[in-house]
């Protein structure tokens, strides 16, 4: 199994209509594919980790890399895994339209920083993402087909 954790910038502002059907795209297309992840939207940028089948990993990210609503892309993680980090979530999702998600430790270097990142933010953005699962954090987390936008 693989994992890829990216970065990405959003080339234009999304509405919450429009982020709820790239979502529930994304989570049918995954259901099917057996892939599983986490997609956080915050401040215009996506932050988001897949996992699944190798082949099925790479096709989809190559992909999401083609889709010209977003720019910058940068991959922060591409590790093969033998355990999941998000299993059973098809994609959960975090939207931030709030500064909540600033006053997370570890957020804004994730967000807010400009060039390279340095050699293990890979892994410690995915430790973060984990946060969602295991923390009081798992309450902002959207795992239904009809996404509550704002939180």
């Amino acid at each position: 199994m693989l994992q890829v954790l990216y970065k990405s910038v959003s080339t234009v502002p999304l509405s919450n209509a429009e982020l709820s059907r790239l979502l529930m795209t994304a989570r049918v297309r995954n259901d099917l594919t057996d892939l599983t992840g986490i997609l956080v939207f915050h401040e215009n940028t996506f932050l988001q980790l897949i996992e699944g089948p190798e082949e099925t990993v790479l096709e989809t990210y190559e992909r999401i890399a083609g889709d010209p609503r977003h720019k910058c892309l940068q991959v922060l993680l591409h590790e093969e895994i033998t355990e999941r980090s998000f299993p059973n979530w098809s994609m959960g999702f975090v939207c931030s339209y709030g500064n909540w998600l600033n006053q997370t430790p570890g957020i804004d270097e994730l967000f807010h920083r400009k060039g390279t990142f340095p050699k293990d933010a890979g892994k410690n953005a995915r430790r973060l993402l984990e946060e969602f699962r295991y923390t009081p954090w798992r309450r902002k987390v959207d795992l239904g087909y009809a996404p509550l936008i704002a939180r």
